[in-house]
Order: structure tokens, then sequence, then C-alpha cells
């Protein structure tokens, strides 16, 4: 990782403002996590893994132990992989299918149609956009009002039960992960832009867009068309010459603190009247909002270089790398943006993403965490969509990107970040069930950037690697078995809709890998 040092020109005070975030209440909480995780040993999937369990079983409970990313077990199981091939065909219980759009919103809820379904019911089948929402056993019985028109499907349990996928049946209820029959059921109705999001962020409206297309609410031709103007695109440049394997991408939008206001959130110009009214008051410190990290960003890697450096230095470069080698686009979201509980514990909030950069790109070899929220993927990345189901919920979304990223590598293809196009008006969590539900990310999130960046495959298929890597995740104790069966089923009903995997180029992976 890269080194927590000093570093020069002059950034010595905004350093020591970053330092004030204790490191021993980071080291605290760890211990905290150790305690209890040999306390309550759960066994129940979507829990913290046994072999974590036992390791911490074994080691000096004052001080808890670290987790490190050593093979503990071997998959023996290889007989259950069959070989995955792509056919030109629904599956054989498909009936015909309506409606039939290229643009899909995919979102799992247990409440009512929340403000983002109706806007994204706005988004009328002949602009290419349609929603499906993937409902659970404690979902509403009844979902859709009647003006929908059709823009909205949404699965109940019975509907789910009834797809024709392999991977339906071993689907835990009442768990995040029962959004990935939403992805396939997008890809199987002709998908070529699938929308990931949750029903509490919210599409900005016309009047705080920081742009006039706004994307156009997520229109994709105008996700493509606003840079179509620029030959090429910037890309973050974390110091550290080149030997960085993290970077944390909210530093460089221009983090700031704001008012918090009552109901929806007034006009762009109305509040930055409000925050320069109350900036003193507020955060007697400017720079304070600017220090924040995604959810599932390394514990070890906050008080890094990086975060060490003034805002006004932070570098992005100019890169060859063209829009459409971008596969995944993560939105930021304004107002509460995706932290996670040691954050919202410690820091303060509503926050706004302030900078001027729109999109930038995540250079191959480094990593960053993305989210379930508000991130929009491409037809080239569609295999990466698979949410691991024997982690919770706070942990899947994260294990995901991590593992999408390694493989984006392999095919040449690369991960943005942008301004907000979302706002996110949370749904009511208590942080401390947020801190437990997290303690993966805490515990293991480092020991995974290792490993998967000493990670390699040598097969000549996509599927394949995928069904490697998460092999390889499963011997490392990152995820339990049940997702090494329950991706490749995953990735076998993905082809049997007709989805046809990526290619693995040598040149992407001798730029994506390291030389060790």
């Amino acid at each position: 990782m890269t080194g927590q040092g000093s570093v020069a020109g002059g950034t010595s005070g905004y350093a020591q403002r970053v330092s004030a975030f204790s490191v021993g209440f980071l080291s605290t909480l760890l211990a905290i996590f150790a305690l209890h995780t040999v306390r309550d040993a759960p066994t129940a999937p979507g829990h913290v893994s046994s072999v974590f369990v036992e390791r911490l079983s074994a080691s000096n409970h004052v001080q808890g132990a670290s987790f490190q990313a050593a093979r503990v077990r071997t998959f023996t199981h290889w007989d259950a992989l069959d070989a995955i091939r792509p056919r030109r065909r629904t599956p054989s219980a498909s009936r015909e299918i309506e409606p039939a759009c290229s643009r899909w919103a995919v979102i799992t809820s247990i409440f009512k149609p929340t403000v983002l379904v109706y806007q994204l019911a706005a988004l009328s089948v002949s602009d290419g956009w349609c929603t499906v929402v993937v409902g659970d056993k404690k979902s509403p019985r009844s979902y859709l009002p009647h003006d929908f028109d059709g823009r909205v499907v949404y699965l109940s349990p019975d509907d789910q039960l009834a797809l024709p996928f392999r991977s339906v049946a071993s689907t835990p209820w009442n768990h995040f992960g029962r959004k990935n029959l939403g992805f396939l059921y997008a890809v199987w109705r002709g998908a070529k832009v699938i929308y990931d999001t949750d029903d509490d962020n919210r599409l900005r409206t016309r009047d705080e867009c920081w742009e006039k297309q706004c994307f156009r609410f997520l229109n994709a031709t105008a996700l493509l068309s606003a840079q179509r103007k620029m030959n090429r695109l910037h890309q973050l440049k974390p110091p550290g010459g080149g030997t960085a394997k993290v970077t944390n991408p909210y530093l460089y939008f221009g983090a700031k603190t704001v008012p918090e206001l009552d109901g929806l959130p007034a006009s762009r110009a109305h509040r930055d009247a409000l925050m320069r009214l109350a900036a003193n008051a507020l955060d007697p410190d400017p720079d304070s909002a600017d220090f924040i990290w995604p959810r599932g960003y390394p514990l070890t890697e906050i008080l890094n270089d990086e975060a060490r450096t003034r805002p006004r230095d932070r570098k992005t470069e100019r890169t060859r790398i063209r829009l459409r080698d971008v596969a995944v686009f993560q939105s930021l979201a304004d107002h509460d943006p995706d932290v996670d509980a040691v954050y919202r514990l410690t820091r303060a909030r509503p926050v706004e993403f302030r900078g001027n950069r729109t999109v930038t790109v995540i250079p191959a070899g480094v990593m960053s965490p993305y989210n379930a929220q508000a991130t929009l993927f491409r037809h080239s990345a569609f295999w990466s969509l698979y949410l691991p189901t024997t982690v919770p919920g706070r942990v899947s979304d994260i294990w995901r990107s991590y593992f999408g990223q390694r493989l984006l590598w392999d095919t040449g293809m690369y991960v943005a970040f942008t301004k907000p196009w979302v706002v996110q008006y949370r749904n009511e969590h208590d942080f401390m069930k947020d801190l437990e539900a997290e303690r993966l990310l805490y515990t293991h999130a480092d020991a995974l950037v290792n490993a998967l960046n000493d990670w390699t495959c040598l097969l000549d298929r996509l599927s394949s690697c995928l069904d490697l890597l998460y092999i390889s995740m499963y011997e490392l104790g990152m995820i339990e078995l049940g997702d090494v069966m329950q991706n490749h089923k995953f990735l076998t009903d993905l082809a049997e809709v007709g989805y046809e995997f990526p290619r693995l180029t040598a040149q992407a992976r001798g730029a994506g890998t390291r030389k060790r």
C-alpha cells in the first residue's frame, strides 16, 4: 500500500488536520470487531467467514488479529462447474416478453414506491428505458400504482420463482442479492445498459443539474455525447509514483459540508446562499468535508499520502482512454453520499461534491470501491453484475466491485466516477447496526486488494477466469462456497439468454497486471 509519511510541498498544516482523525480510534474499532467476532461466531449465510473466526480464536484477544489473505481451504467441487457457452436463444421456459427495452434500471425494495421509482417510470419506453423492481418476502403485497402503464415491472416472490433461470432456487430470501434476478431479467429483455440503483437515491431535478444535460436523467446516449468533444479523458494520478494499489476518488470531487434543509433540497443558488451564511458556524474548517472516503475503502489507507495532499495538489492527467472503454460509471451522491459507518459516526453531514471534474477514470492496476446505489453498467460489464450472497448486504456490492475491477483490467475496460446525478435521502438506518454489518469491510478490504493485485488468470475465457477468481476468493476465506456455485449459475443464466462475454486481451493483461 502507499506510505503514510508526510508529503513535501508545504502540506504539513493540512496533513496535521487530517491526522487529527484518530488512528487510535480506528485501532480500537478493529479490536472491538475482533472480540465481537469471537463472541458471536455467526454461521448463517451472510455473516463473517468461519475461517476468520477460527483465526481470531487462536489469537491474543487483547490485541485482536489482522486478517491475512492466505489460502486456508481447497475447492473440491470442480465437477459442479460445467462449461459456459453462449446460446443464442432464451431459456426453454421463456414466454412472450414485453416490454423490451435497451436500457433498464434495477432496484430491490421492501418499501412502497419512492420518488425515484416515479422518476424512473417517467422515463418512457419510447426513450428506451424500463425499470424492474425485485421484491422480497418483506415487500408490500401490492406495489405498482395504476399510472405506471407497464413502464415498471414488479417481480413479486411468486414471479421470481417462475423465472426460467438456474439461479432462482438457490437465491436467498431477505437478502440484497435478490437483485441478481433483476439483472438477469433485464438482460433477458434486451438490456444494453443497466442502471443499478437504490430506491432512496433519487435523480436530480432540472434545477439541480450540474450541467444542462445532467445526463438527461441517465440517458445513456447523452452520457456518451456529453464528452464527445473530448478526444481523451482524465484519469486519477494517485501519489506514490505508480505504486498505489487503491485510490480514493471522493477526494478529487470537492466535497463540502452544507446546511441541512427541511424537505427536498432547494435550488443550487439557494443552497449556496445558505452555505455562505452558515459556513463559519457550521464548520470552521473549510477542508473538513474534503476528508471523505467511500464505503469499502481500506481503513489502513484513510491517512495515506493521497489524503494528506492538499486538495489543489491532487492530480489528474490526460489519458488515451476513450469513453467507449469505460464499462462502469459510478455516480457520486450529494447530501448523504455512500460512506461507511465510521464516517457517519464521526464526521459532519450533509455533503455535496462541488469540484469541477465531470468524469474521471480509475487507472488500470489501481482499485476503488463502487456501490450498487447509482452505478451504470454497459453491456461489456454485465458479467460483473453478480452480487455475492454469503456476505452481508453492506459488503456484497463492495466485494463485487473489487472482483469486477480485477477482471476489467484484463478486458481492457475501465471504471469511471462522475459528479453526482443523484441525491440520496437515506432510508432510516441504525449506524451501529451498519457498523456491525460492514465488519468485513474494515477487517478484510486491505487484504482483499493485495490478494487481487497478486492474482492472475492464464485461461482464455472470461467466464472461466470468473469461476477461478471466485474459487480463489473462497479459498482465501473472503466468501463462502455458496457464492462460487451461485456466481457460476448466474454466468450460465447470462449465457443462456444470449449474452456474449467480452474477450480477454493480452495487451490489456499486460497493462492491468503489476510487474512483480
